[in-house]
This record gives C-alpha cells, sequence and structure tokens, in this order.
C-alpha cells in the first residue's frame, strides 16, 4: 500500500539464526509477518523470529519441510505449488503429506492436526492448495501422477488437485467439498470478502513429464489453440455453493482479486529467465472481471520485459507515462517481485522493478 509505506527504506534489523533455510534458487516461500510475528519456512521446520527485533522466539522441527525447494535449481517453485504454510487468526497452519498440522503463533505449541477428506487409500491423498480466510481453513487434494518437473522424478511438489474443500479449524469438521469437472491449478484460487474464485479447466498433459533427465527441459511452449479452456467460478467462502460461473474463453492459468475494486484479474505465470516452465503457460494476456457477477470487463494483450534487455528508447518512451506499482504473484521470494505497470498502447508492460 504505497500510502502506508513512503519514503526511502532502510535495514532495521540483521540477526543470523542457527536455522537452514532453502537454497534461493528453488523459488521457496517468502517468509509470512503478522501480528508482530515472523514466520520462515525452513529445510527442516519453521522457525518465528519477533518482527520488530530479529530475536528468535521458537522453532519447529518438521524435518524434509521445504527440501524439495532446496535441492532445484529454477524448476518447479512456489509459483506453481503454492505455499507449504499459511497463517490465520493466532496459528500458523503447514501441510504435511496428507496432514496439515496446526500451531500456536505465539508459541509454536501444536494445536491441532487435520487430514485431507479422501479415503485413506485414495491414489490420491496430500495435501495441495493451503489457505486460511475468516476462521475457514482451505485445501485441495493433489494430483500425485501429475509431475511436471522434468528433472526431479523424485520431487513430491506438484501443481493440479482433484478435490477443493474446506474445513473448521476449531473442530477439524469438513464444511464444504467441491469437485472440479477437470482440475483445478494451485495458482487459480484467490479469496476475496466472503467469495473464493477458481478456475476449473481440463488438465494440460502436456505439462506432465514421464521421462527424467538430469539436464531435461521442459518442453516449448503451447499455443492458446493448444490449451483448452475452462470454467471461472465463484463459491461460497463458507458454504462451497456456486454463486455464478463463466465457461466463456476462460484461458488463464491464475487470477487474484481485489475486493475494494470489485475486480477479478486472470493471467498466465510470467517468469523471467529461460530455465523452467510448463508449456501450457502461454503468457502474453490479462483480462478482467467483474467480481461480483463474473461479467467480462477487458481482454487484452500484456507482456512481461526484462530489464537488464530493454533499450534507452524504449524507456524514454515511458518516461513520464501512467504507472501503477503491484507484485508479482508468481514468485514471492525476495523483493524482485515487486513490478511497474505501464499502459502502452494496446498493452500493458510489466517490468520488474
Amino acid at each position: 500500500d504505497d500510502e502506508v509505506v513512503k519514503g526511502q527504506l532502510s535495514m532495521y534489523w540483521f540477526r543470523d539464526v542457527e536455522f537452514e533455510v532453502a537454497n534461493r534458487h528453488g523459488q521457496g516461500p517468502a517468509p509470512l509477518v503478522h501480528q508482530g510475528f515472523m514466520v520462515v519456512g525452513g529445510v527442516n521446520g519453521l522457525c518465528c523470529l519477533d518482527a520488530y527485533t530479529g530475536r528468535k522466539l521458537w522453532e519447529v522441527s518438521l524435518p524434509q519441510l521445504l527440501a524439495d525447494y532446496d535441492g532445484i535449481h529454477h524448476d518447479v517453485g512456489v509459483g506453481d505449488t503454492g505455499g507449504p504454510f499459511c497463517i490465520g487468526g493466532d496459528s500458523v497452519y503447514v501441510k504435511r503429506g496428507a496432514k496439515c498440522l496446526r500451531f500456536e503463533l505465539g508459541s509454536g505449541k501444536l494445536r491441532g492436526e487435520f487430514t485431507t477428506p479422501v479415503a485413506a487409500d485414495a491414489a490420491n491423498r496430500n495435501w495441495g492448495y493451503l489457505a486460511w480466510e475468516k476462521g475457514v481453513l482451505l485445501g485441495s487434494v493433489e494430483n500425485q501422477a501429475h509431475n511436471v518437473s522434468p528433472r526431479y522424478q523424485l520431487t513430491e511438489l506438484r501443481t493440479e488437485s482433484v478435490l477443493l474443500f474446506a474445513l473448521d479449524p476449531e473442530s477439524g469438521a469438513v464444511k464444504w467439498r467441491h469437485q472440479p469437472k477437470g482440475s483445478i491449478r494451485h495458482n487459480s484460487v484467490a479469496i476475496a470478502g466472503e467469495r473464493l474464485y477458481l478456475i476449473d479447466r481440463p488438465i494440460a498433459e502436456a505439462d506432465r513429464v514421464t521421462q527424467f533427465k538430469r539436464l531435461g527441459k521442459a518442453a516449448p511452449k503451447l499455443t492458446s489453440a493448444d490449451v483448452s479452456g475452462g470454467t471461472l467460478l465463484a463459491l461460497d467462502l463458507r458454504t462451497g455453493a456456486t454463486m455464478w460461473q463463466n465457461a466463456s474463453d476462460i484461458w488463464g492459468t491464475q487470477v487474484a482479486v481485489s475486493a475494494k475494486h470489485n475486480v477479478l484479474v486472470m493471467n498466465y505465470k510470467a517468469v523471467r529467465h529461460n530455465f523452467f516452465e510448463v508449456p501450457s503457460e502461454v503468457g502474453g494476456r490479462l483480462a478482467g472481471f467483474d467480481s461480483n457477477t463474473g461479467q467480462r470487463l477487458w481482454d487484452q494483450e500484456a507482456e512481461g520485459i526484462d530489464p537488464l534487455v530493454w533499450r534507452t528508447e524504449q524507456l524514454q518512451r515511458l518516461a513520464g507515462g501512467e504507472c501503477c506499482a503491484g507484485l508479482d504473484l508468481s514468485t514471492t521470494t525476495d523483493l524482485t517481485a515487486l513490478v511497474l505497470a505501464f499502459r502502452d498502447e494496446r498493452a500493458y508492460l510489466i517490468v520488474p522493478f
């Protein structure tokens, strides 16, 4: 919020603690801050610091928590899988296989344990998407067979789910289940107000990898004509009831929503390197929808540009133009998530800051 954060930014504190974090090239989850607590994910656990002083408050051992993010290099990351932990109210929630553990934010004490609402012998059991909103714990059941990493056969990181559900975090009771007709990509879910938004679309079989190589790379990108469209839905957060749906030219793989402006933005995931991206992330397009009705407001071309390859004349052309600042939701690993958006003729130019 540029009305709250202004002026020069400087380092407030620095502290080096004995806590192993994942290699940054693995694109793991960023620390989460809430009510003066900063929760950091590590290779083998969680650590909580006082956000004002950097003093270590507690640490929980969770062996191999971020091991898959630590041993890879520009492959599947948190921008594809969604975060493995979240904060809700006075608690931290962490997914571990088929379970989700609830820890007290102030002390690290274990307060609860939840399991995905499927049979114990089901082929798909692991917890995928994870979020907490307004006293509701959200989760999904991962598609275990859909591995999109071209190099890491043994990674447990998954990007698609076969079921979405909501739990009461106090009792553990299932509030509702949503069975998609196709598949739910983890970064195609967003929450605002009393609604949850998602894209239900056929799974992109071209993304799945069955032949792994040490130096393997993702297959070439598909064209938009090669990727099946889906349905954009709004569900009631507390009941799971469908509030509206739109199946007209729903091409995106990500959504973000603003409750303040009642606008939902659909896009593709954007990356600023050539190491890895699943073929179905076509790119080059943005669309906006009325979040109350699902009506399309606008749809246009958009491109992301690496500032290292910008020419002087390109920068001069944008000088003095209208510009907005925001966060690149495809990655939350560091401050390079800050981007600037310039309107340029028919398209928006998204520039890393």
